[in-house]
């Protein structure tokens, strides 16, 4: 906590908190980019409990099984920008189950900016 400024310290919460705060229907913007730093607590709560569905993810890239495929197993996932390589993810956009836009990582942010993309209502990051 030393590294954290005063001001934010009363922000810090478990994954279970945090979960709570995600509610149905939110665009939630995840953290990371491959598999470094992404966020891994919060997207398993949010799966096992499954009390947030039709969630928008925004995500950078790919990333690990404890985001994409288990919230995807758990059904809550509506649409997914931009881009992902998760093999379960892709049987259910190939399936119609969620809506996938792939872009390019850098075309993303302008894409919000311009209104096209949806905006996002919470963010999700990794520390350590």
């Amino acid at each position: 906590m030393e590294r954290v400024a005063k001001c934010l310290e009363s922000k810090i919460t478990d994954a279970a908190k945090a979960a709570e705060l995600i509610k149905t229907g939110m665009t939630v913007g995840m953290g990371g980019f491959t598999l470094v730093g992404y966020p891994k607590l919060v997207p398993l709560e949010l799966a096992e409990t499954g009390r947030a569905r039709e969630l928008t993810l925004c995500i950078g890239a790919s990333v690990g099984d404890e985001l994409d495929g288990a919230m995807t197993r758990a059904g809550i996932i509506s649409r997914r920008f931009s881009y992902q390589s998760n093999g379960d993810m892709r049987k259910a956009i190939n399936a119609g189950r969620i809506g996938y836009a792939d872009m390019h990582v850098s075309e993303f942010p302008l894409l919000i900016n311009q209104g096209i993309c949806p905006e996002i209502d919470v963010a999700v990051g990794y520390a350590a």
